[in-house]
């Protein structure tokens, strides 16, 4: 990882908490942070044997690992449901836990 990765994942780290207020943003940040530190699909991929986790970077994050699993389910949902999410008229909780789990055709229904 390069130097300037390296001062991104801290500064990406150090602002976290303060999108709490929009779960969507923090769920592209999770995911931005996660391409940082060579993970890919759930997997590391930067060819060295050290490993992260999940745990790890929740924690670099400030979240429990549960919290930061929600947030990235969050970026399953169609970029409409995203916006009605990050505009507070649906809760992040519904977004996870319900609506997740529909398939695309079933979210663009709801629309």
């Amino acid at each position: 990882m390069g130097l300037c990765d390296d001062k991104l994942r801290k500064l990406i780290a150090a602002n976290f908490g303060r999108l709490k207020n929009d779960p969507i943003k923090q769920s592209k940040l999770i995911t931005e942070y996660e391409k940082l530190c060579g993970v890919t699909q759930g997997r590391q991929k930067n060819g060295n044997n050290s490993r992260i986790s999940q745990e790890d970077i929740a924690k670099q994050l400030g979240v429990d690992t549960s919290t930061l699993r929600n947030l990235k389910r969050l970026q399953t949902l169609s970029p409409d449901l995203q916006e009605i999410i990050s505009s507070g008229q649906i809760t992040p909780t519904t977004g996870f836990k319900i609506l997740a789990k529909l398939s695309e055709s079933e979210q663009e229904y709801i629309i």
